[in-house]
């Protein structure tokens, strides 16, 4: 049974640096860094900004964040990290020396940037300073070799696998895929000796094992196919590339064939089985139960070398397709146009679905979608679907649906399944950003963040017009109200993309205030639910753990007398003076003590 939200906003909680929300929040978070706190690194900076919705915090399988920030002192902006182990340090900032570039020669802005499962860092970066032009302006860093932050590839630099003379004539901006190991794998276009439109691309990957090396090159023979069928031109957007932890790679790129229809050329290739670079899927030809591939993207691959991708149109198959081999009985196909939309009432189907679908190392696919059917219309024609509960196919989220931790009336609102997609990891927990709409609903309190807990059930994390308690000290209450909030999405934690959730369920997310400020919080999704009067272990350590027992009512004792400031709902502040349960007063008083005694036991 889950929490009211008056008894959630009477039960706070602060656990091994976790501290409550202020507001409706019943999951524990910490806090990363805030604006004010010391920007480390700097001449005695503190933090302003942090990042732009292209590079939003991320977080690793060891629970540490790094992110983009731009301080008041020293420089425009750096990447901290908290991947050393010892606290948040400065990875690299604004017009730093460039390892592996000339003297004089600086990281001009940063692009984007990942960390490993080990702490490791990388990030793209332009580049200043003498000699810097436009065909050298931009490189690729990683800590992923173990001895420090080194430079991966620059443009200008000869690229591997090539002739003498072949430089990278252009890195990715900011799309390159870097896996848990720390292996980075990108596409780059080329210039020099020998090349000209038929072999001017190329993807370059690390997950051989042996260093930085050519995978495919445009003009390439594919494997596996007919005398003269090449590959054709590799997007730089690199969202058909990513690197799974085994360092297999997976990406899309049309073929090249006077043989071969148009309509035929477009291709899926994975090193998932293990055995080099295969064939997934062929635009054109028949899939698995004769189905017809046509239009193919959005190719993602597991830490179990499982794909998923998506399926478009064609004359004989008309419609949407999720393909997913998670099942681990083949490639099969998840959901189709037409197909009943679990969750649904009869008669409601899928009408399209994501470019974007995500799949997790235990082989669940999670996508987004649009519906058609009885009683469809514009106001619940969105929602999400996920496998990540283990029993199927099954709807997180509906448009239209009342939003989990709002009042009554309040409903989600319309999603744009191409661009909007979740982020997912491999214990099936799902989060995702969502506007919503009904009573009391308006510009500043319209978006929220949800998440599926440990449990499996959709929960609100925070929403605009929130109260955020920005302080973790037990007792203090710093609370701001949210104004905006972010988080990084479209990942399923192992195909090589930044990711705001990791598998013990601890999410990211950057949220913003309407004093201006900004702050960097660390959820746990999996941590044990509080309930009213939940506010202790049995030692009487401050901090939620499932259970009413004697800890409770030792941590109560240090806690009469007035809430902070007054305000009611702090710490122990469950009942008046009568001990009325959800009367929080403003006191920790006898009330709170009589209130306890009823609530002994389990969290409902």
């Amino acid at each position: 049974m889950k929490m009211t939200t008056a008894m959630i906003a009477l039960c706070l909680a602060a656990a091994g640096g976790l501290a409550a929300h202020a507001d409706a929040q019943t999951l524990p978070y910490r806090v990363v860094a805030l604006s004010g706190d010391p920007a480390p690194g700097t001449s005695g900076g503190v933090f302003w900004r942090f990042t732009s919705v292209n590079n939003l915090p991320v977080v690793n399988a060891a629970g540490q964040v790094a992110f983009l920030a731009r301080p008041t002192v020293g420089f425009f902006e750096g990447i901290w990290s908290e991947g050393g182990g010892s606290g948040l340090a400065l990875v690299a900032g604004q017009l730093d020396p460039a390892p592996g570039t000339p003297a004089g020669v600086a990281y001009a802005g940063f692009n984007s940037f990942f960390l490993d499962a080990a702490g490791q860092a990388a990030f793209v970066a332009s580049l200043t300073g003498p000699g810097v032009d436009t065909t050298n302006d931009s490189g690729i860093w990683s800590e992923g070799g173990g001895t420090g932050l080194a430079l991966l590839a620059r443009e200008g630099d000869a690229a591997p696998g090539t002739p003498a003379g072949v430089v990278y004539a252009e890195l990715p901006i900011r799309d390159i895929a870097v896996n848990a190991a720390g292996q980075a794998a990108f596409v780059a276009s080329l210039t020099g000796p020998g090349v000209d439109t038929t072999n001017d691309s190329g993807i370059w990957s690390e997950g051989g094992g042996t260093g930085l090396a050519l995978l495919a090159r445009k003009g390439d023979a594919a494997p596996g196919m007919a005398a003269g069928v090449d590959f054709g031109s590799f997007s730089r957007d690199g969202r058909s590339l990513v690197l799974n932890g085994a360092g297999q790679a997976a990406f899309g790129v049309p073929v090249n064939s006077d043989e071969i229809p148009a309509s035929e050329r477009g291709t899926l290739w994975s090193e998932g089985g293990g055995s080099g670079l295969a064939l997934l899927a062929r635009s054109g030809t028949a899939g698995p139960g004769g189905v017809d591939f046509d239009a193919l993207e959005g190719v993602v691959l597991n830490a179990a070398g499982q794909a998923a991708f998506w399926s478009g149109p064609n004359s004989s198959v008309p419609g949407h397709r999720i393909w997913s081999e998670g099942s681990g009985s083949g490639l099969a196909v998840v959901a189709r146009t037409g197909d009943p939309a679990p969750g649904t009432p009869a008669g409601v189907v899928f009408d399209l679905l994501s470019t974007r679908p995500l799949l997790n190392d235990a082989g669940q696919a999670v996508f987004s979608g649009t519906l058609t059917g009885p009683a469809v219309d514009a106001t619940n024609d969105t929602g999400i679907w996920s496998e990540g509960g283990g029993s199927g196919l099954a709807l997180i989220a509906r448009e239209g649906d009342p939003a989990p931790g709002t009042p009554p009336g309040v409903v989600f609102g319309g999603l744009n399944v191409f661009n909007d997609p979740p982020v997912l990891n491999a214990a099936g927990q799902v989060a995702f950003k969502r506007p919503v709409t009904g009573p009391g609903v308006n510009s500043s309190n319209n978006r929220g963040i949800w998440a599926t807990d440990s449990d499996g059930e959709l929960t609100l994390v925070v929403r605009e017009g929130d109260a955020w308690d920005v302080d973790p000290e037990p007792g203090i209450v710093d609370a701001r109200i949210v104004s905006d909030l972010f988080l990084t999405n479209n990942s399923g934690g192992g195909e090589g993309r930044p990711t705001s959730l990791n598998d013990d369920g601890l999410l990211v997310i950057l949220l913003k205030f309407s004093d201006t400020t900004q702050g960097i919080f660390v959820v746990d999704l999996s941590a044990p639910e509080a309930c009213a009067g939940d506010i202790a272990d049995d030692f009487g350590t401050l901090g939620a753990d499932g259970m009413i027992s004697f800890g409770d009512f030792l941590a109560l004792l240090g806690l009469i007398g007035p809430c902070p400031g007054g305000t009611p709902g702090c710490t122990g502040d469950i009942a008046d003076d009568f001990g009325t349960l959800n009367g929080g007063d403003g006191m920790v008083s006898f009330g709170d003590f009589l209130a306890l005694l009823g609530l002994i036991g389990p969290c409902p």
